[in-house]
């Protein structure tokens, strides 16, 4: 079984280029193939993302990312950028202007920007419920909704350097998924659980009495807050499918 990396165990320095390959008319494709190094050994790329809520899905899902997992991703697009460099293919294919597609990208909702990473459902994706139960892949969208969490198991494969649009992508592969679903808020009650007028009494009583220590605290942070006021005024997604796919496509270009 290859090693399976939680993102929070990756030291991005130890991401390397293996190997580089053509593909597509004139070579107009060249592939970095990636390989994560750990005690003089080679490795695929196989991190473990863990449960971040789901905000759109279709044929891909599309999650929310959080602030931890965007800066880790900002730190591999970082490493990814400089192993092109220090390839050298650039420089040898006499290329300027390259531009790099980043893995989490920004979108704006309601004059809020959020922070997503999009993850393609493809034929080699096995996909689980939080019960460790396999779902049909054609039973897939079905089963999410909005707000779910999801785990995923991703192999980044290669990058894929496009010398005509002058583009640079990775190419990665979305293994294993577990959906977790969001639990609806269930009410507790007891047996007997209405509200009698000797219990309305008592709590009436009670509210007054804290209205009354509220009123109190209100008085004490108006006084505080006239002491801190702060002058506020002066102060593309890159997806992915599977390799094999992706290159029996580009030679169905030729």
């Amino acid at each position: 079984m290859s090693n399976i990396r939680k993102l929070s165990t990756v030291d991005v320095s130890n991401i390397q280029v293996s190997d580089i390959n053509f593909a597509g008319e004139d070579k107009r494709y060249i592939l970095l193939e990636l390989c994560y190094k750990s005690n003089n050994v080679n490795d695929p790329i196989l991190l473990q993302i863990d449960e971040l809520p789901i905000y759109t899905y279709s044929t891909d899902v599309v999650l929310q990312v959080d602030e931890k997992t965007s800066t880790f991703f900002d730190t591999f697009d970082s490493r990814i950028m400089s192993c092109v460099s220090q390839s050298g293919i650039l420089k040898e294919r006499k290329l300027k202007g390259v531009e790099y597609k980043a893995l989490v990208n920004e979108l704006s909702v309601t004059d809020t920007k959020i922070s997503v990473l999009k993850l393609p459902v493809t034929e080699v994706t096995k996909l689980f419920n939080d019960n460790k139960e396999k779902i049909k892949n054609e039973e897939f969208s079905n089963k999410l909704r909005k707000g779910d969490t999801l785990r995923s198991i991703v192999h980044f494969a290669m990058v894929i350097i496009d010398t005509v649009d002058k583009t640079i992508r990775n190419h990665y592969t979305v293994h294993q998924m577990c959906v977790r679903r969001r639990k609806p808020l269930i009410p507790v009650l007891i047996e007997y659980s209405f509200i009698d007028e000797d219990n309305e009494t008592n709590h009436e009583q009670k509210s007054n009495g804290e209205n009354d220590k509220e009123n109190e605290l209100d008085e004490n942070d108006n006084e505080l807050s006239s002491s801190n006021e702060v002058d506020y005024e002066s102060s593309e997604s890159s997806g992915s499918e599977n390799v094999s796919n992706f290159l029996q496509k580009i030679k169905g270009n030729k």
